[in-house]
């Protein structure tokens, strides 16, 4: 959980640099905009390989509606879904956000299809959405603060002792 995105997404892309040897790590993060674009959402990266996906439509701006791409975001989620048919032993996803809780889309694919193959996925949310998350993994989560010792606790603890990283 995080109140910042920005410093959530920073927080998953220092896992992926310090576990993305150990462990088989699949997955987006969000890369924010470039500074002045602060109208756009940003881009998600794929962790595997660098793939991006741009979120936003180019609407101004002024635009009063929702600049989220959301065929950008169906892409993302084929693209992570490819990645999970092969083996894999943590999902990171961006985020459990507007798209998941309230349409039942964006990311939900990849997240269940984890869920289904045992994959544990680590991801952030929004204040906005606890109780959806909540709602919908029920007494199967746990929420961590967003710090690096608390995930890599958790880590340790669902991973086997060789998948560890060096000291």
């Amino acid at each position: 959980m995080a109140e910042r995105s920005a410093s959530a997404q920073a927080l998953l892309a220092q896992i992926v640099a310090r576990w993305g040897g150990p462990l088989r790590i699949a997955g987006v993060i969000e890369e924010p905009p470039a500074s002045g674009e602060d109208c756009s959402p940003g881009t998600l990266v794929s962790i595997h390989d660098g793939a991006r996906f741009p979120l936003g439509q180019d609407l101004g701006c002024e635009a009063q509606g929702c600049t989220l791409d959301s065929g950008a975001l169906v892409s993302a989620a084929a693209w992570v879904e490819t990645r999970l048919s092969q083996p894999c032993d943590l999902l990171i996803l961006s985020k459990f956000g507007k798209m998941e809780a309230e349409a039942g889309s964006g990311l939900l694919s990849c997240l269940l299809i984890a869920l289904d193959r045992a994959v544990p996925v680590l991801l952030t949310i929004s204040p906005r959405f606890v109780e959806a998350w909540a709602e919908f993994a029920g007494p199967y989560a746990q929420t961590l603060p967003p710090d690096m010792a608390a995930v890599e606790s958790w880590l340790e603890q669902i991973t086997a002792p060789a998948s560890l990283p060096p000291q």
